[in-house]
């Protein structure tokens, strides 16, 4: 069962068919970082007739689940003054506590805030939390799952203000940029994106950078370019393009060229986004505590899929990830440009045309 599941059940025995709502009173609901299932959302509905729900997103593909069930999104909360609010367990502590403190400032006095999440991610940690600020729980547990459930009281505790301050941006010595919990390498540059920041030669043109995260690359391209016409940052994670156009904005306005930061899922080409003369990436290669390869693979792919007909990718892996085969099945040229014996750089220019890759692969099922 997943969180989603669980929650579902517990809202479902506190708000049964035909009997008035105990659990929230009437007005809008907040709920952060859910995972993509809408069921809890129709639950939150279906027993509030003035009940309206912002539902906190801030990963793209999350949110375009639930776009395509016809559940509408945002990426920072605006309401205040809710009624009561949701919290979904993530799988960074900080960023957790960053979401229960906004839940509570922003529950009016009185309020319910429920926190859900998996056993796994230390659910009942959240809750010595809570016990520690001095708030009384209810607390329900349903396949490896649990919810905890408290008032907001007229004064919030000291602790509270101590999770807030958590979600003030921790500034990256020697760059304009910051990071703040639950963003990729959060305080520190990734030894692979510093790898591919040492050997990424000067860029021209128009320049993207695929899962920008915090802007690193993009500074790195930055300090290098002598003839860049705009900077592209595109990332799935809303918080962290965000913060990396806030910081960048200004640094790059200074060279008198553009920058746009795209929301995207960058598993495939982002309509928004002109084709592109170079692209530098770090792919993930996990999905959610699962390591995998296909996410990187999709990169590769949407980015051969957005670069000009002879454009560049340079790409950082772990140097056990084989990435070999996929560059060359969407690239005519790939070189290994740095292995540092954790991490490679790959060099793969002349994109080959998405028809193109379709047809070699055809060509190579025949020969098979």
């Amino acid at each position: 069962m997943s969180v989603s599941n669980a929650l579902t059940w517990v809202l479902e025995r506190h708000q049964p068919e035909g009997v008035a709502a105990p659990l929230f009173a009437e007005g809008p609901v907040i709920v952060w970082a859910p995972e993509p299932d809408p069921e809890p959302l129709l639950v939150l509905q279906r027993h509030g007739s003035q009940r309206a729900l912002e539902l906190v997103v801030t990963f793209k593909p999350d949110a375009e689940v639930l776009a395509a069930a016809g559940v509408m999104t945002v990426r920072e909360p605006t309401v205040m003054d809710a009624a009561g609010a949701v919290v979904v367990v993530t799988r960074h502590r900080e960023q957790t506590l960053v979401h229960l403190a906004d839940a509570l400032a922003r529950t009016r006095p009185g309020g319910a805030v429920l926190v859900a999440g998996a056993n796994a991610l230390g659910a009942s940690w959240y809750e010595g939390r809570l016990e520690d600020a001095g708030f009384e729980l209810e607390v329900e547990s349903k396949a490896k799952c649990r919810v905890a459930r408290l008032r907001r009281p007229e004064v919030l505790p000291p602790l509270v203000a101590e999770w807030a301050a958590l979600a003030v941006p921790t500034e990256v010595e020697g760059t304009p940029l910051a990071t703040c919990p639950g963003h990729f390498s959060a305080g520190r540059i990734d030894p692979g994106s510093a790898l591919l920041a040492k050997v990424v030669p000067p860029l021209s043109g128009q320049v993207g950078d695929f899962g920008c995260g915090w802007g690193f690359l993009t500074w790195s391209v930055l300090q290098k370019g002598r003839e860049l016409t705009a900077l592209h940052l595109v990332d799935a994670d809303a918080s962290a393009l965000r913060l990396a156009e806030e910081r960048l904005r200004a640094p790059v306005a200074a060279l008198g060229i553009p920058l746009t930061a795209t929301w995207a899922d960058c598993r495939k080409r982002p309509p928004e986004l002109p084709f592109l003369h170079a692209i530098v990436t770090n792919p993930p290669f996990h999905q959610g505590d699962r390591q995998t390869l296909s996410v990187g693979l999709d990169f590769v792919t949407a980015a051969a899929d957005t670069l000009r007909q002879n454009g560049r990718l340079y790409l950082v892996a772990l140097r056990n990830l084989p990435y070999e085969d996929a560059l060359n099945s969407a690239f005519g040229t790939v070189r290994m440009a740095a292995d540092d014996g954790a991490y490679r750089v790959w060099d793969a220019r002349d994109p080959i045309s998405e028809k193109a890759r379709a047809a070699r692969l055809q060509r190579q099922k025949r020969t098979r």
